[in-house]
């Protein structure tokens, strides 16, 4: 099983393929994304997000290039983490389908 980020579908697909990919979500979203990221332009990431369907949340990292978000905000990062990980395990903060 390979993993791939944003910015791969970004790179490899049409620059609206992910939006339409994220409309299909079924599960919560968490995204973090670095101010400075050069591989997937910011803009992108407050798109996909905003098309999101399901719970979310966006933690902007300022100053943060690509993959660089926890190096640039080691607290933040781990705020946000804890958080959104408290809140999509809460039954009651989740829809019921």
């Amino acid at each position: 099983m390979s993993v791939r980020g944003l910015g791969d579908v970004y790179k490899r697909q049409a620059q609206d393929e992910p939006v339409r990919q994220i409309q299909k979500a079924k599960v919560p979203f968490l995204f973090i994304h670095g101010s400075r990221d050069d591989f997937v332009p910011t803009p992108m990431v407050h798109e996909v997000y905003d098309a999101c369907p399901t719970h979310k949340t966006k933690l902007l990292v300022e100053g943060a290039a690509h993959a660089m978000a926890y190096l640039e905000d080691r607290e933040g990062y781990e705020k946000a983490v804890r958080a959104f990980l408290e809140r999509v395990t809460t039954p009651t903060e989740l829809p019921v389908e």
